[in-house]
């Protein structure tokens, strides 16, 4: 059973708030389950990488979770860190969600997903498949004309002649990002570093809200609950904004309230009626 006290819950998971908005990820997929009254439900998360980002916090809060990957070194991965931090509530498979029986969770989280997929509908529809009548997903994915992916459309397009004036003026010292780009360019397939050891699976959708609006409402799902995640992130944003806590804040609240398009990703809760 999860948590109802008032409690620290960055420090209990580990996650302080970053311009990913990975910690506002975790509070609002918590904040659904209780809305919808669903804290004592196992949770099925589609593509969990090695875990890290959703699955483990989402233990570590008190709530049970089956985490799943196609990506055996990212389960491999999560399963050691199983067995170091003792987290007897989450289990982690190599499978595809195509071998969860039908109709057995009320609750899935697909994050990260669906832009990596060439038929992200396919998805969709095992989602719709695996869910009870009443369960709810939490989807999210970047906006696909959002800071994320122009800051990336930027860097691969201008990458070599950037890196020289980037060392030159030493601006890969004072920006972690920076410097990953620069040193390690594998980082480059990565969405967020640490999240998955897949660096063969790229972003191929460029989702605008309406597209993915109607891909889930074609999948026989109801929309019932849409905010951004952040304003801005990426190669561009995240090393202004990572400077000062107070811009961290301000960047992961702003996005609450400003119109989906001008946000760099979405927090979005479906539901199968």
């Amino acid at each position: 059973m999860a948590r109802d006290k008032n409690y620290n819950l960055s420090a209990l998971i580990g996650i302080n708030e970053d311009s990913w908005g990975n910690l506002k990820r975790i509070k609002y997929i918590i904040s659904q389950l209780k809305k919808n009254a669903l804290t004592d439900k196992r949770i099925l998360e589609v593509g969990c990488g090695c875990g890290d980002h959703i699955s483990i916090p989402l233990v570590q809060h008190g709530l049970s979770v089956l985490g799943i990957d196609v990506d055996k070194e990212s389960i491999d991965y999560v399963n050691k860190i199983k067995l170091i931090k003792d987290i007897p509530n989450g289990e982690f498979l190599n499978i595809d969600i195509n071998k969860i029986e039908s109709n057995s969770f009320k609750v899935v989280v697909c994050s990260e997903v669906l832009e990596h997929l060439k038929e992200p509908q396919i998805m969709l529809k095992e989602i719709y498949r695996v869910l009870k009548t009443g369960g709810i997903c939490i989807v999210t994915v970047p906006n696909g004309y959002g800071s994320f992916e122009i800051g990336e459309f930027i860097f691969s397009k201008y990458k070599e002649s950037m890196k020289p004036w980037l060392k030159s003026n030493n601006i890969h010292k004072y920006f972690s990002c920076v410097s990953n780009k620069i040193n390690r360019p594998q980082m480059e397939k990565t969405i967020i570093p640490g999240g998955s050891l897949n660096k063969s699976c790229p972003h191929i959708q460029k989702f605008l809200y309406k597209r993915l609006k109607e891909l889930i409402s074609n999948e026989g799902f109801e929309i019932i609950d849409a905010i951004g995640r952040t304003f801005l992130s990426g190669f561009i944003s995240t090393p202004l904004i990572e400077r000062s806590r107070g811009l961290i804040k301000l960047n992961a609240n702003l996005a609450s309230y400003m119109p989906l398009f001008m946000c760099s990703g979405w927090l979005i809760t479906i539901k199968k009626n």
